[in-house]
C-alpha cells in the first residue's frame, strides 16, 4: 500500500497525456486539417510614445487585390487596440473585415465542459470528478474492470512512509476493490465519450498559455496595387529623458546632449520606423473591451395562472386582494442602524409594487399583494443591496440587511443560479486571402503615409538628432533618422545635441541644513528645442562633477540645476533687526483705523575657503505682504523666493543685508480708548499729547459715565445692605414669644423696620434719578463716537 507522492504525480501526467492523444485521434479529420496561409504581416512604420504611458503606432504597406493581412501584439494591447483602431485602404479599396482570436475567460471556458475540473486540478480531484465512469485497471495481476467508485487519500502509516492514494472500483461482477494507485498500476477510461470530454478540457487548459499573443487579421477587399494604413494607440512603458552637460575650460560653449530612453514591449519588431517622442500627458484610460461579458438574466416565475399540477380551492370568506408584508432592518457593517434608505419591491415583470424608506432606527415595512418579488436597497454612498422575497399571502417576512460603504452594486441572490452559457471562440468574419503584401513593403520603396516633417529647429552649434514641433501644452521630438528596435529590447535614441549658455554658480536658501550651498548651473536653454525633465549629468573639467534633475524648459528660458555641495563656502543668516511703528491713526463712526509699519533685517555672512571665486546666489525666503527694498535689487524673483547675486573672491568674505517692509491696517473700537491703550499707541511712535488732544472729548464723557454709573452702583448697593437687615429683623420677630419683655423687643424691631422703610422709598428715587443720569451719559457717549472725527500722522 505504499509509493511515493512523485511516482503518484508521474502516474497522473502520463494517464492525462494518453486521453489527450486518444481524444485528439479519435477527433474528425477536419479539424485537425490546416487552414489557408497564413497572412502577411502588416510592418509598423510610425511610432508616437506619450509621456502618460501610450503610444500611437501607424502599420503602413502596399496589398496587391484583395488580401488579408496580420498584425500581431501582445493581450495586453489588445483592449487599447479594440477601442482605437483606424484602418485605411488609400486607393479605392475597402477593409471588408477585421476579425481577431478572442479568448474567454478559462474560468468560463472550464464552466462550460461536462467535468468539473478547475484549471489546476490535482489527482484527488480528478479521479472524484470521474465518479461512475467505467475504466480498466490494470495492476500486476490482471485487469479490473468495472465503474469508478472514486479514490481516498489515506495518511501515512509513520514517518518513514507516504500518504497511499487508494481506488474504489465496483467490478462487473459487484466485488468492490481497492487498488492502491502504484507506478504499475494503470487506469484506462473505457467510455469514448468522457474521453472526449477529457482531450477537450486539456485543449482548453493548454490555450491558456498562448494568450499573451493576439493576431489581428484584416481583408483588404480591392483590384491592383493599393496602400494601407492601420493605426491604434496601446500601454507602453513611458519614454525617459537623460542628458549630459559638458562644461570646458575657458570661453568654450558648453555643450547639452540629450538622450531618450525608449522600451519595446510589444508583440512586433520596430524596423526603420519613425519614432517621435511626445512630451505631455494626453487624457487615456483602460477598457477592458475584448473580454467576453455575460449578462445575468432575471429569474422569472412562471405566472400563477399556471397550473403544473391539479390543485382543489377553498371557498371565499370575504373578499380582498390577499396581502402580504415584508419587514426589516437595515445596517451599516459597523452594526449601526441606516436611516432614509429607498426599499423598493418589483414584481417578475418590473413593475413597482411598493416602496418606503427605512425610519430612524432603520427599520422598514412594505405591503404587498402575496407572490414572489425582488427587494431592492439604495442609500447614496452606500452599495445597492437587492434579493429575492417571497410575500405569504396574509404573512409576512423579514429580511435585514447590512450595507458597506461604495459606489458599486452587488446582487444577493437568495434562489437559483442562471445557467452558463458555452461560447466557442473562433477568429471573427475573415476573408480569404488572395493575395500578399507588395514589394515596395519588404523591399525598400518609399511610402509617404506620414506627416511631413517639421523642419530641424535652429541650433547655436551642433545640429540636433531631432527636431521638434509644439502641440499646445505638448511637444514632439521627431528623429530625423529611422528607427531599429527590436521586441522586448530598449535604445537610448539621441534627441539634443546643442551649444548652450550655462553659468556656473552655487545656490544657498535658509532650510535647515550644514550652510554648505550646493553647486549649480544657471542653465539657458538657447537650443531653440524645448527640452522634456529628466536627469543630468554635469562633465566638469573632463570629469563627472555630479548629477541633477531638469524640470521642462522652454526655449531661452533659464533654470538652476544643482548637481553637488559646494564644501568651500559656508553662509550663515541672522535677522539683524526688527521694528515696528504706526505711521497714521484715523477715527471715524466709532473705529480708530490704524496705519502699521513693520521692518525686519536679514544679515549673510558669506566665506569662500578655495583659491577660486564663486558666484553665489542667495535664496531670500517671500513671505506674502512683505516687500524688499530695492537696494540691493534681486536679479529674479521665484513664487517662494527673491535670488540676490554676491561675488566672493577666492578665501574671501562678503555680506548681504536685505530688508523686508510690510504695510498693513489694524481697526480699534473708539469706545475701548482708556489710558492703557494710549500708552501702546505711544510706544508704537504716535504722539501721546496730540492723541489725547483728539480723545479728550471722549475721555471726558467716558469719565462721566464712569462717575454715574459708580453713583448708581453704590445706591444699588445700600439698598442691599438694607434689605438684608429686613430680613434679619423679620426672623428675629418670628422667633419672640408672648412675655413683656419679648413684646417691649418686638415693638423696638417694628419701629426699626419703619424706619428702613423711609431709607429704602428715599433711596428709591435717588436710583431712578441715577439710573436717568447714567442712561444719559451712555446717549451721550454712544453719540460723541459716532460724530467724533480725527486724524494723526506720525512724522
Amino acid at each position: 500500500m505504499g509509493g511515493s507522492a512523485r511516482e503518484v504525480v508521474v502516474s497522473f501526467r502520463l494517464l492525462l497525456s494518453a486521453v489527450l492523444v486518444l481524444a485528439l485521434a479519435s477527433a474528425p479529420l477536419a479539424q485537425r486539417q490546416t487552414t489557408d496561409a497564413e497572412p502577411t504581416q502588416l510592418p509598423v512604420r510610425r511610432v508616437v510614445l506619450y509621456k502618460s504611458g501610450v503610444g500611437f503606432f501607424e502599420h503602413q504597406g502596399s496589398v496587391n487585390g484583395s488580401v488579408d493581412v496580420a498584425i500581431q501584439f501582445t493581450s495586453g494591447q489588445l483592449n487599447d487596440v479594440l477601442k482605437s483602431l483606424t484602418a485605411l485602404d488609400l486607393d479605392n479599396g475597402q477593409i471588408s473585415s477585421i476579425g481577431y482570436n478572442s479568448v474567454a475567460p478559462i474560468e468560463q471556458r472550464l464552466a462550460a465542459l461536462r467535468l468539473p475540473l478547475d484549471s489546476k486540478p490535482d489527482l484527488l480531484q480528478f479521479y472524484n470528478a470521474l465518479r461512475g465512469a467505467r475504466v480498466d485497471v490494470q495492476t500486476g495481476t490482471g485487469v479490473v474492470a468495472g465503474r469508478l467508485l472514486g479514490l481516498e487519500r489515506k495518511p501515512a502509516r509513520d514517518a518513514a512512509s507516504e500518504p497511499t492514494d487508494v481506488l474504489t472500483v465496483i467490478a462487473n461482477d459487484g466485488t468492490v476493490r481497492s487498488i492502491a494507485l502504484r507506478p504499475n498500476v494503470s487506469v484506462r477510461i473505457a467510455e469514448r465519450d468522457l474521453r472526449d470530454d477529457i482531450g477537450r478540457y486539456l485543449a482548453v487548459v493548454a490555450s491558456g498559455r498562448d494568450q499573451d499573443i493576439r493576431r489581428m487579421t484584416l481583408a483588404a477587399t480591392g483590384n491592383g496595387t493599393r496602400r494601407l494604413v492601420v493605426s491604434y494607440v496601446s500601454e507602453v512603458p513611458i519614454w525617459k529623458s537623460t542628458y549630459r552637460l559638458v562644461l570646458p575650460d575657458g570661453d568654450a560653449s558648453p555643450v547639452l546632449q540629450g538622450w531618450a530612453i525608449v522600451d519595446n514591449t510589444v508583440g512586433a519588431d520596430w524596423t526603420n520606423v519613425e519614432l517621435s517622442l511626445v512630451a505631455g500627458a494626453p487624457q487615456s484610460f483602460v477598457q477592458r473591451v475584448s473580454q467576453p461579458y455575460y449578462a445575468r438574466r432575471p429569474e422569472v416565475p412562471l405566472p400563477q395562472t399556471v397550473l403544473l399540477n391539479p390543485q382543489t380551492h377553498q371557498a371565499t370568506l370575504r373578499e380582498g386582494t390577499g396581502t402580504g408584508t415584508v419587514r426589516g432592518i437595515v445596517r451599516d457593517a459597523q452594526g449601526g442602524v441606516l436611516p432614509g434608505v429607498t426599499v423598493t419591491l418589483t414584481d417578475p415583470w418590473g413593475r413597482i409594487a411598493a416602496q418606503g424608506a427605512t425610519n430612524a432606527s432603520g427599520s422598514y415595512q412594505l405591503d404587498a399583494a402575496g407572490g414572489s418579488y425582488q427587494l431592492t436597497m439604495m442609500l447614496q454612498g452606500f452599495t445597492t443591496q437587492r434579493r429575492d422575497v417571497t410575500l405569504p399571502i396574509g404573512g409576512s417576512a423579514t429580511a435585514n440587511a447590512s450595507m458597506s460603504v461604495g459606489n458599486l452594486s452587488e446582487t444577493v441572490v437568495v434562489r437559483g443560479e442562471m445557467p452558463t452559457v458555452d461560447v466557442q471562440n473562433a477568429r471573427q468574419a475573415v476573408v480569404p486571402g488572395r493575395g500578399a503584401l507588395g514589394e515596395g513593403a519588404a523591399g525598400g520603396a518609399t511610402l509617404n503615409f506620414a506627416p511631413q516633417a517639421v523642419q530641424n529647429a535652429r541650433q547655436a552649434g551642433t545640429p540636433s538628432a531631432a527636431s521638434t514641433q509644439d502641440l499646445g501644452d505638448l511637444f514632439e521630438y521627431r528623429l530625423t533618422q529611422p528607427v531599429t528596435i527590436r521586441t522586448n529590447q530598449s535604445a537610448m535614441v539621441p534627441i539634443l545635441n546643442a551649444k548652450i549658455k550655462a553659468e556656473r554658480v552655487s545656490i544657498w536658501n535658509r532650510t535647515p541644513g550644514s550652510g554648505r550651498p550646493l553647486r549649480a548651473v544657471w542653465l539657458t536653454n538657447t537650443s531653440g528645442l524645448t527640452l522634456d525633465g529628466g536627469s543630468l549629468s554635469v562633465i566638469d573639467g573632463n570629469a563627472f562633477a555630479g548629477e541633477g534633475l531638469v524640470e521642462p524648459l522652454k526655449p531661452s528660458e533659464r533654470r538652476f540645476v544643482s548637481y553637488g555641495s559646494d564644501l568651500a563656502v559656508m553662509v550663515d543668516a541672522q535677522l539683524d533687526e526688527s521694528s515696528g511703528r504706526y505711521t497714521r491713526v484715523i477715527a471715524r463712526e466709532g473705529v480708530v483705523t490704524v496705519n502699521e509699519e513693520s521692518l525686519q533685517a536679514w544679515l549673510y555672512r558669506i566665506r569662500n575657503e578655495d583659491s577660486t571665486a564663486r558666484t553665489l546666489i542667495i535664496e531670500h525666503p517671500v513671505r506674502p505682504g512683505w516687500t524688499l527694498s530695492t537696494d540691493p535689487a534681486p536679479v529674479e524673483t521665484t513664487t517662494a523666493s527673491a535670488r540676490f547675486r554676491v561675488a566672493v573672491a577666492a578665501r574671501g568674505e562678503e555680506t548681504l543685508r536685505v530688508t523686508e517692509r510690510m504695510v498693513g491696517q489694524a481697526r480699534v473700537s473708539l469706545s475701548q480708548f482708556d489710558d492703557r491703550l494710549v500708552a501702546t499707541f505711544t510706544q508704537r511712535g504716535v504722539p501721546e499729547a496730540e492723541l489725547r488732544r483728539a480723545l479728550q472729548p471722549v475721555l471726558e464723557a467716558r469719565a462721566q459715565l464712569a462717575s454715574a454709573e459708580r453713583q448708581l452702583a453704590e445706591l444699588q448697593s445700600r439698598v442691599t445692605t438694607i434689605e438684608e437687615s429686613q430680613k434679619r429683623i423679620r426672623d428675629n420677630i418670628q422667633a419672640l414669644g408672648s412675655s413683656s419683655q419679648e413684646r417691649s423687643l418686638r415693638d423696638r424691631y417694628t419701629r426699626e423696620l419703619g424706619a428702613q422703610e423711609d431709607r429704602l422709598q428715599a433711596l428709591q428715587t435717588d436710583i431712578e434719578k441715577a439710573t436717568k443720569e447714567s442712561d444719559q451719559r451712555r446717549t451721550e457717549l454712544s453719540e460723541l463716537l459716532q460724530k467724533l472725527t480725527f486724524e494723526v500722522s506720525v512724522k
